[in-house]
């Protein structure tokens, strides 16, 4: 072959990306409609993608850890029957800390710098109620402090700047970080003109999902005795994260003939059906910071990325695959961490 042959021949597939056993050429040629295409079937191919790093593995005999929160200094966890954490950014180069120990059904977890919130029981069957629990970072060792406590089990739990926020029944509850144990708020479905189904947080605002219609918000310093309906909204779904006035949720569709399961966002002051970021079969869970937006596909083991301007043209960011049993996805200081059956690793998040 001539040089001059060899070298078009390389131009060439330095435009071809692999769409499962197909390989398609992208040009400009398609335009926008040839683009949204390409997400459709495109997978970037990533030859060597990075080990994840462990952070507590099986010589720390982790029982089925169920979430995770972490913090500028620490990592901690819920497991079976226990709360642990270890220190960041080395992890657990010894024994994990022993925070708490001896409840049961221990599940949603939330961390400030000094306090750790988590939901759990004393015992298998809950027969003495559903508890929104604290504890210093330091453990338990006086015994938590009980925030909350109701026969039905709670649901999305997060913390803004200044409270913490969950939902049970028909009711979202929410305390400042002072008064957590002391005093709490509750507002019920007639407050909202509906029963409240998710809730989260940006830091300064609330945003609670009802079903099937537009969010409400909430000045997340002050409660939500007065929330605001945000107009045009009803097309977000659970899961959804806000960034910086823009919503991320996975949508499983469907939106018309051919359509696939897809992650979408909008701008919240006018989002209307939202734009697709990428399509993505089986994916649970997504989050979002200043360095892009991050979702886990625990049906074929993937971490995925895209920065927050947009997925490059190749498809997103293939960050990890073939990970077994990946789930609770966590962002923290310069890192992205998940539990992967009795394991919890984490992995650098992308340079600019």
């Amino acid at each position: 072959m001539k040089s001059g042959s060899y070298l078009a021949l390389l131009g060439v597939l330095g435009t071809m990306v692999a769409c499962g056993n197909d390989v398609r050429h992208l040009d400009d040629e398609g335009g926008e409609a040839g683009y949204q295409e390409s997400l459709r079937t495109t997978r970037t191919i990533h030859p060597i993608l990075a080990e994840p790093i462990v952070v507590a593995g099986p010589e720390h005999q982790l029982d089925q850890p169920a979430a995770l929160a972490v913090t500028s200094t620490s990592v901690f966890w819920t497991e079976s029957t226990r709360v642990r954490s270890c220190p960041l950014p080395t992890g657990c180069a010894g024994e994990p800390a022993l925070l708490l120990e001896k409840h049961e059904r221990l599940h949603h977890i939330a961390a400030t710098e000094d306090s750790i919130y988590f939901t759990g029981c004393h015992s298998f069957v809950c027969d003495d109620r559903h508890h929104v629990l604290r504890c210093p970072v330091s453990g338990c060792s006086l015994g938590p402090i009980r925030m909350d406590s109701t026969s039905d089990a709670f649901d999305h739990f997060i913390l803004g700047k200044t409270h913490a926020y969950w939902i049970y029944g028909d009711r979202l509850v929410g305390c400042a970080f002072p008064e957590c144990g002391r005093r709490r708020e509750q507002w019920p479905s007639r407050v909202f003109g509906g029963e409240p189904q998710a809730v989260t947080t940006d830091g300064d605002t609330v945003y609670v999902q009802l079903f099937r219609n537009d969010l409400r918000t909430c000045v997340e310093a002050d409660g939500c005795s007065e929330p605001n309906i945000l107009p045009n909204t009803s097309s977000v779904r659970w899961p959804f994260r806000v960034h910086a006035g823009v919503a991320y949720w996975l949508d499983a569709g469907p939106h018309g003939p051919g359509s696939r399961p897809e992650l979408r966002k909008c701008g919240l002051e006018d989002c209307g059906a939202g734009a697709t970021v990428a399509f993505d079969d089986g994916s649970s869970e997504v989050e979002v910071d200043p360095t892009g937006v991050y979702w886990l596909n625990s049906n074929d083991g993937t971490v995925r990325h895209c920065p927050l301007g947009g997925c490059p043209q190749s498809g997103p960011v293939v960050l990890a695959s073939r990970r077994v049993r990946a789930r609770a996805l966590t962002l923290g200081n310069g890192f992205v961490y998940w539990i992967e059956g009795n394991t919890i690793v984490k992995l650098a998040k992308p340079s600019d």
